[in-house]
C-alpha cells in the first residue's frame, strides 16, 4: 500500500459541520471479461442520466443552513465511464461552488482506460503507480474531483485504485491520535463493521473520538439514522435494511 500526502486548498464551513450528498444509483453489475464488473448495458443510459440529474440538483438545491454540499459521495462500482465525464464537466464548470469534493466509485475499467485517466489526472508523479506490463487486466478505482478555494476555482482530479481496507483503517487510526479528523462514507456493510471494530478503541469514558452512523430503511420522512458509536444505553443496534 502506497500513501502519498496531497495538500489541497479547501475550506469547510466553520463549526466543524458541512453538507454532504450521498448517492446510491440503482444499477446491476455484470461480468465483462477484461473490464471486471461493469454496469449492465441496458442501464448505462439511465445511469448517466441519473448523474446529470444529480449535477442539476447540486446547482439548484441547498440543504439546511449550508450554501452548498461540500462532499458528494457515489459508492464503489456505481458510475459509468460516461458518468465520469459528466461529473468532471460539472466540477470544472463555473456553476460548481469552490470547496466542493466529489468522490465517485467507477465501474471496472480495462487497464488501457485506467492508464489514460491516470496520465491526465492531477496525481503527483509518484502517485501514478503502474504495475508491471501484462500483470493487470482491469482496475477498480475511485476518482476524486476537487474544486479548490481560490479565485480561479482550480479543479484537480485524483485517481485512486483499490486499497487494502485493513491497512487503510490502521493508517487512519494512527493519524487520528495526532489530532487529524477524517470523514469516511461507505455502502459496504462489511467495511462498515470492520470500521466499528478498528476504531472502537478510540472511545473511552474520558474521550469520544469515533462517531459512526448508518442509514436504515426508506420512508417519506427519509431513512432512519442509527448511531453505532459511541454506544450509549439509549442506542440499540439494528440489522441494516
Amino acid at each position: 500500500m502506497r500513501i502519498h500526502e496531497i495538500s489541497l486548498d479547501v475550506k469547510l464551513p466553520d463549526g466543524g459541520e458541512c453538507g454532504m450528498v450521498l448517492v446510491q444509483p440503482n444499477v446491476s453489475l455484470e461480468p465483462a471479461g477484461t473490464s471486471g464488473f461493469r454496469i449492465g448495458q441496458i442501464e448505462r443510459t439511465t445511469s448517466t442520466d441519473t448523474i446529470r440529474n444529480i449535477c442539476d440538483y447540486l446547482q439548484t438545491h441547498r440543504g439546511q443552513h449550508y450554501d452548498h454540499a461540500s462532499f458528494v459521495i457515489l459508492p464503489e462500482l456505481s458510475v459509468t465511464e460516461e458518468g465520469f465525464y459528466e461529473l468532471e464537466q460539472y466540477v470544472r464548470a463555473d456553476t460548481c461552488p469552490s470547496n466542493t469534493i466529489v468522490i465517485a466509485g467507477l465501474e471496472g475499467l480495462p487497464w488501457h482506460t485506467y492508464e489514460s485517466l491516470l496520465e491526465r489526472s492531477d496525481n503527483p508523479e509518484e502517485a501514478k503507480y503502474k504495475p508491471p506490463k501484462d500483470t493487470v487486466d482491469w482496475v477498480n478505482c475511485f476518482v476524486t474531483f476537487v474544486k479548490q478555494d481560490n479565485a480561479q476555482g482550480i479543479t484537480e482530479v485524483k485517481i485512486l485504485d483499490d486499497l487494502n481496507a485493513n491497512a487503510f483503517f490502521d493508517l487512519i487510526r494512527g493519524l487520528v491520535t495526532s489530532g487529524q479528523r477524517f470523514l469516511i462514507a461507505t455502502c459496504d456493510l462489511h467495511l462498515y463493521r470492520m470500521a466499528l471494530e478498528k476504531f472502537a478503541c478510540l472511545n473511552t469514558p474520558e474521550s469520544q473520538r469515533f462517531i459512526a452512523y448508518r442509514l436504515s430503511g426508506v420512508s417519506k420522512n427519509g431513512p432512519k439514522v442509527i448511531a453505532d458509536a459511541p454506544l450509549t444505553p439509549t442506542v440499540e443496534l439494528e440489522t441494516a435494511q
